[in-house]
């Protein structure tokens, strides 16, 4: 994970190389999967129709329980792209998570200090908790990525709903409503539907997984152990 230069251990090239692939194949995914949506619900209704053929009377019973099967796949249409977005948005954030966790389990390896990741008094999310380890304990300087570490734990705050709400934020209590729609209210291409369920598309996760990359190798550039 980590290799040493000069009288510093720095995060090696390997490293960089493994999590930008790694987040490369989400974006991969996310463009091929995508391709076969369709969300255009007058097509849904055309085709389901047009597929039926000579099966359908027409009468008042057999018109409503067709439409109810309409309506199924329309729900369907919406629905299912929205589980591939989530599942995209939490994979690219255990990837971030991961390869941090294996650099600060590495970096105790390579360089012993009496003061543990595990005497730390935790101040956040893993992410935060590893960022501090580094800057207390090895006096790395994070001062150049205000903005960004600030986005990152805004997109902290979406990944825990959808992973421990499944992405509806209905039945938080009003702090955590209004820190989530305070932080949609600054972002593209996300919003919450009717039911309070966070709904978001391609654009925002592509831009997710890219901002992820980015600010994830200029972390990387930022550590800098002294042996």
């Amino acid at each position: 994970m980590l290799i040493k230069v000069k009288n510093s251990y720095v995060v090696s090239v390997e490293v960089k190389l493994s999590f930008r692939g790694k987040l490369d194949y989400i974006l991969n995914v996310l463009q091929e999967s995508s391709k076969n949506f369709n969300t255009d619900v007058d097509e849904i209704e055309n085709s389901y129709y047009s597929e039926l053929g000579d099966q359908i009377d027409f009468s008042n019973e057999d018109y409503e329980f067709h439409q109810s099967q309409v309506e199924v796949l329309k729900n369907e249409a919406k629905h299912f792209p929205q589980i591939l977005f989530k599942s995209m948005l939490v994979s690219g954030y255990s990837v971030f998570e991961t390869t941090m966790s294996e650099i600060r389990v590495d970096s105790e390896k390579q360089v012993n200090r009496k003061i543990k990741y595990k005497h730390l008094k935790t101040i956040g999310s893993e992410i935060e908790n590893i960022i501090h380890f580094f800057h207390i304990i090895h006096d790395c300087s994070f001062s150049d990525l205000t903005t960004e570490l600030s986005k990152l734990k805004d997109y902290n705050e979406i990944r825990n709903i959808i992973v421990h709400k499944n992405g509806n934020i209905k039945q938080e209590d009003m702090s955590v409503k209004n820190r989530i729609k305070k932080i949609l209210s600054e972002e593209k291409n996300i919003k919450l539907d009717s039911d309070d369920n966070l709904e978001l598309n391609k654009t925002f996760v592509r831009t997710y997984i890219n901002f992820l990359k980015k600010t994830g190798n200029q972390i990387f550039d930022s550590l800098s152990i002294k042996s």
